[in-house]
């Protein structure tokens, strides 16, 4: 039975279902919004462990997600890893100054995010 909630945050299908697949199998159980309007709405609903937030998204992208996440009381102590293909340096110190536990690149593969997840939760 998977021990924590992961919530992805991705506007791309394929990416939203190459995680899903490869997080169930790491035991995770995983939640999905296409962007950061419906992120928030799965956040409410899921209280989720850990959220992977990509940051070109329509509607809200990631950085401002992030920005809205931690400003909420309740949902500031989840932590957010970015995880994002055409992220800058400077997306990636934006991202940390908001406060994001993690940044990496989706070219990295998924072991270097699993990683990222397993720190987060001291797992």
């Amino acid at each position: 039975m998977a021990k924590y909630k992961i919530l992805v945050v991705d506007d791309d299908e394929d990416t939203l279902s190459a995680y899903e697949r490869i997080l169930r199998n790491a035991d995770y159980k995983v939640f999905t919004a296409r962007d950061g309007i419906s992120a928030f709405r799965e956040i409410r609903n899921v209280s989720p462990d850990v959220i992977i937030m990509d940051i070109i998204m329509p509607g809200m992208d990631g950085l401002t997600a992030i920005t809205k996440v931690k400003n909420i009381a309740e949902e500031n102590s989840i932590p957010i890893i970015v995880c994002t293909t055409v992220g800058s340096k400077d997306d990636e110190i934006a991202a940390l100054n908001l406060g994001a536990a993690g940044y990496c690149r989706k070219t990295a593969g998924m072991d270097d995010l699993l990683q990222k997840i397993r720190k987060v939760l001291g797992a």
